[in-house]
């Protein structure tokens, strides 16, 4: 069992209300990360999960990795959707709280939910995916939503923070 910090990314953008899940996206994006967060700290005692959401008006992070459920729990709950998301600006920001975690023995990853369309450019997906591999970050992707739109996109961003296929 790996001791792992994990960062929660929420897409909390206006597409975020769409209801071609029941009942919206942000509802199924909040029950899925509680599942993430319930299994991931109950793998070891030690891990540690925050929350972060880059919709509305900008990134907030609602929880620094913590490995109280409650708290995370907690901070899923009520999250509001609006604006337009900032797909790149939440990964940063996700990576910066990891850096900051209390045990650094605990490997980094992120779990980025993506349900709107991603506006960057290839090159600077390639940039972030590279700067994630250098800093030994992980992360997992989950597209629903906008899939084919963002497809290529997420796919030049998976290869390039992929190491050996981990």
């Amino acid at each position: 069992m790996v001791l792992e910090a994990v960062m929660l990314c929420i897409d909390n953008s206006a597409y975020a209300r769409d209801g071609d899940l029941v009942p919206s996206r942000l509802a199924v994006q909040e029950e899925v990360a509680g599942l993430i967060a319930g299994a991931k700290t109950s793998m070891h005692q030690e891990n540690a999960v925050g929350v972060l959401t880059y919709g509305e008006e900008r990134v907030s992070v609602h929880l620094s990795p913590t490995n109280d459920m409650g708290a995370v729990l907690s901070a899923l709950h009520g999250l509001r959707c609006g604006g337009d998301s900032d797909f790149v600006r939440g990964i940063q920001i996700a990576q910066l709280a990891l850096k900051h975690r209390m045990n650094k023995n605990q490997k980094q990853r992120i779990i980025a939910f993506v349900g709107s369309p991603i506006k960057t450019a290839e090159k600077q997906l390639v940039t972030l995916g590279k700067q994630l591999k250098k800093n030994n970050v992980a992360l997992d992707l989950i597209s629903f939503g906008e899939v084919d739109h963002n497809a290529q996109r997420l796919k030049l961003l998976n290869e390039a923070v992929d190491s050996n296929g981990t």
